[in-house]
């Protein structure tokens, strides 16, 4: 849950928002090329740097299936706009209820799974890289976005819903 400074210096540095679609390519590309590169400082240079064993693979299977799920579960629930008694937006449906950043959360769990299941240090470190840098970079131009499409409705959604878990 965020601080009422930081919201309000978000609101304070807040320029002419993005489009969404521009900022979820952002996230989904950080994950993506972090993969490829950790994939191919693992398998092409054969760095070679393994952990786990069968059981790492099996939970990181797992983990790619609740990730497949939790994505489309949070697409899912976007796609029909949810309203309050008072006319404003509820953001509060399904992971929504839970992370302010599912989608998110799904791509790095999806990655973490990928890491596990190959039994790779450096595919599993590449999604924390990745997770950090969302975190600094991408989630809070996309916060900005909604601070300034609906106002205080999301910030009263912020002060209550974790960012990611």
């Amino acid at each position: 849950m965020q601080t009422e400074a930081k919201i309000q210096d978000q609101i304070q540095t807040m320029k002419k928002p993005v489009n969404i679609h521009l900022i979820l390519s952002r996230s989904y590309s950080i994950y993506f090329f972090a993969f490829i590169i950790a994939l191919i400082l693992d398998v092409v240079l054969y760095l070679n740097i393994k952990f786990g064993g069968q059981m790492l693979s099996n939970i990181g299977f797992l983990l790619i299936i609740l990730s497949t799920f939790l994505m489309y579960w949070a697409q899912t629930v976007n796609k029909k706009v949810h309203y309050l008694p008072d006319g404003s937006k509820d953001f509060t449906k399904g992971p929504y209820k839970y992370s302010r950043n599912p989608t998110q959360l799904g791509l790095f769990i999806l990655v973490l799974g990928a890491g596990f299941m190959m039994n790779s240090y450096i595919i599993a470190i590449s999604a924390v890289v990745a997770l950090i840098f969302s975190a600094f970079f991408v989630i809070p131009e996309e916060e900005k976005r909604h601070i300034h499409k609906h106002g205080e409705v999301y910030i009263k959604y912020m002060k209550k819903v974790r960012r990611l878990i």
